[in-house]
């Protein structure tokens, strides 16, 4: 079975648009819960990343793909670090204990255990492999790893341990910093009495320590300050000549020892000529801080992780040459989502509030930004072309004491790569793009509106009530809309303008035209089922159901419709030849399904997505995912992306293939067996 591993912010494979050549369900997802930590290699080719899933996942930074998974831990891993010679990692759990991992037989070779249940807040290795020092809030262990037995421990230190770092050429002497001013010490393991006093003219709480030869040292700290200082004399040597606004958080040393690299709490990378102590680059690393930074093995490219997941490459020569290589994850969770009728273009906004459209081919992005409000909906034209952009803001008036809702529409042409207002401080409830492209906008007073795209202009097509708008929708084939007021049911010809409108007594919460547009289901908050022809809104069937609150409608297969019950947590198929409802299996917090011509999707909060045939038997269950939000779908392709730190997005081919797919949970890791 091969696994295509592409965990990305929104970044689509280009698996996702190549038909599937082989009888197989291919699927990929990373971290099953948030990044904690990622410690890139000394020579940055390799990069491992913790997840609070209690499992550590080793990559392959050329290539962005996953090596190997480390489970069955004992607790989540906040610290991580590469020996000098990148054969091993270890990794600082939680609970106290340091695990060492070998990269080439890909095992847990050893677990370092300690009475002390505390955090590991820094990690060193000796340079002869021989000893692992440990830092926590208030002590420091030394661990002998033949024998996996404790050497030294030094407690009552009362802070916390924020970098601790044997001395080089030595596996006996070490350094610590602890997180208070002028808290930075020399040990002899040999002679603990004999600790050295604080190094001289330091003023700041140094977070991180680095060597630069055997008699000079780098110190960096929350003040986002960086200097340089003797290990004979204790002396400042130099400060370098910028500070950043927050702390620095990781640094790393070009194999010649010109170059400082460094990656700070405020998303910046910057790489520091240690002679002059200037910035001769700088970069913005996104939207997380970044946590660690390496230089390549020839030092021509930088290589930083970011708190999202992100593991990015820069290359030194021109910095502008910025590559996200991979994601595990985002800090910007992903608010809304659209996916154009080829396939080619993604459209996702986070709450960044800006606009990401990625190309699904070549795997490049732009980011819109500077909209008004919250973006709530994006929707691609029909040709492609056009992004509609849909933003909300409240606003309060002190002297009324009302709230008033302020909808902006934009639209960005990704022809000429232009965003425009459209609509601005009005109470839309809808915006469709019609068969031409142009722009639908129904009103949240019944005001039906369209939008020329070509001649740039709003036309106010007629109030058709004064009640507000409750449920709306398009039809399939974009040329009409309906819309339930309090007592009405209003259907616009989207071409010739012309209403037909009926009076109901229900209060509809949701509208949906059956695929081959003759007809209009309407539903009731509890269950109540309206079927109307969609020419004439001629009323076909009226019919209770034991629904007690629908959250969610779409159609499925032959026109028939699947229908969620978010209170019983039960979904029910409306069969369209009968208008027959059928009760089908529970599904626990079942929040969404869609369907393709051979398969039907449901998913729900705890991650959990099962996979049906037409037929509605389960084909597939596959689990260890985060909430899921959305399933977009091609005809052999399902798309997801899950909520929160991960926000991750799953493609999932579906196999072209009658052999049944049969699924189980190991280590939880879900694997797949095709018989």
């Amino acid at each position: 079975m091969k696994h295509y591993i592409f965990i990305f912010i929104a970044i689509i494979s280009t698996a996702f648009m190549s038909k599937a050549q082989n009888q197989e369900l291919n699927f990929s997802f990373g971290h099953t819960k948030q990044i904690t930590t990622i410690e890139i290699s000394n020579n940055g080719k390799l990069a491992a990343s913790a997840g609070s899933d209690k499992t550590i996942k080793l990559w392959d930074i050329k290539t962005g793909k996953e090596i190997f998974t480390f489970s069955g831990i004992k607790s989540n891993a906040n610290t991580l670090l590469f020996n000098s010679s990148n054969t091993r990692f270890l990794a600082g759990l939680i609970t106290g204990e340091v695990c060492i991992f070998d990269i080439n037989s890909k095992k847990l070779i050893s677990t370092l255990n300690t009475d002390i249940l505390k955090d590991v807040k820094s990690l060193d290795i000796s340079a002869n492999d021989k000893k692992i020092i440990a830092g926590y809030e208030g002590s420091i262990i030394i661990w002998d790893i033949d024998s996996s037995k404790i050497s030294f421990q030094l407690n009552d230190l009362q802070k916390d341990v924020l970098s601790v770092k044997f001395i080089p050429e030595s596996d006996n002497e070490f350094i610590y910093s602890l997180n208070e001013l002028d808290a930075i010490k020399i040990v002899n393991i040999n002679n603990p009495e004999s600790i050295s006093s604080a190094f001289e003219n330091v003023s700041q709480i140094v977070g991180n320590i680095e060597f630069l030869d055997k008699q000079h040292i780098l110190m960096t700290g929350k003040s986002g300050k960086t200097s340089l200082h003797s290990m004979t004399s204790k002396k400042l040597i130099k400060n370098f000549s910028d500070i950043y606004s927050t702390a620095i958080n990781s640094i790393g040393i070009s194999s010649d020892g010109k170059y400082l690299l460094t990656g700070s709490a405020e998303n910046e990378v910057r790489v520091w000529d240690i002679d002059s102590t200037h910035v001769i680059l700088s970069k913005e690393g996104g939207n997380s801080e970044i946590i660690d930074v390496k230089f390549s093995e020839d030092n021509k490219e930088i290589i930083f992780a970011s708190k999202n997941g992100i593991i990015s490459i820069l290359d030194m020569a021109q910095m502008h040459k910025f590559r996200i290589i991979k994601t595990c994850g985002t800090a910007n969770e992903i608010k809304s989502l659209a996916l154009n009728e080829n396939l080619s273009y993604i459209a996702t906004s986070n709450n960044d509030n800006n606009v990401r459209i990625w190309n699904t081919k070549t795997l490049d992005f732009k980011i819109l930004d500077n909209f008004e409000g919250v973006i709530t909906n994006l929707l691609f034209s029909p040709d492609s072309t056009m992004l509609l952009i849909t933003s909300k803001e409240n606003s309060y008036d002190e002297n009324t004491f009302e709230t008033t809702e302020h909808i902006r529409l934009y639209l960005h042409n990704l022809n000429n790569d232009t965003t425009e207002l459209i609509v601005k401080n009005e109470s839309v409830f809808s915006g469709y793009f019609s068969e031409n492209s142009d722009i639908i906008i129904v009103s949240k007073n019944s005001n039906i509106k369209s939008y020329d795209v070509s001649k740039k202009i709003t036309i106010d097509n007629q109030l058709l009530s004064e009640n507000k708008v409750l449920a709306s929708a398009i039809s399939k084939d974009r040329k009409q809309v309906v819309f339930a007021n309090l007592n009405s049911l209003t259907l616009v010809d989207v071409i010739s303008e012309q209403t037909i409108v009926t009076e109901i007594a229900e209060e509809i919460v949701s509208l949906v035209f059956s695929d081959d547009n003759k007809l209009i289901f309407a539903f009731t908050e509890y269950g109540k089922v309206i079927v109307y022809e969609s020419k004439t809104l001629t009323l076909i069937k009226k019919f209770e159901t034991k629904i007690q609150h629908i959250s969610y409608v779409n159609t499925i297969s032959n026109n028939n419709l699947i229908i969620i019950d978010d209170i019983t947590k039960q979904r029910f198929v409306l069969n369209v030849a009968d208008f027959n409802i059928v009760e089908t299996n529970e599904f626990e917090k079942t929040i969404l399904i869609e369907n393709t011509a051979n398969f039907l999707f449901s998913a729900n909060q705890d991650g959990i997505i099962e996979i049906f045939d037409k037929n509605n038997q389960l084909k597939v269950s596959i689990a260890s995912l985060s909430k899921v939000d959305w399933v977009i779908f091609s005809p052999e392709s399902y798309f997801s992306s899950s909520e929160g730190a991960l926000s991750m997005i799953a493609i999932i081919n579906m196999p072209k293939t009658k052999k049944t797919v049969e699924t189980y949970k190991k280590k939880n890791v879900l694997e797949e067996i095709i018989k």
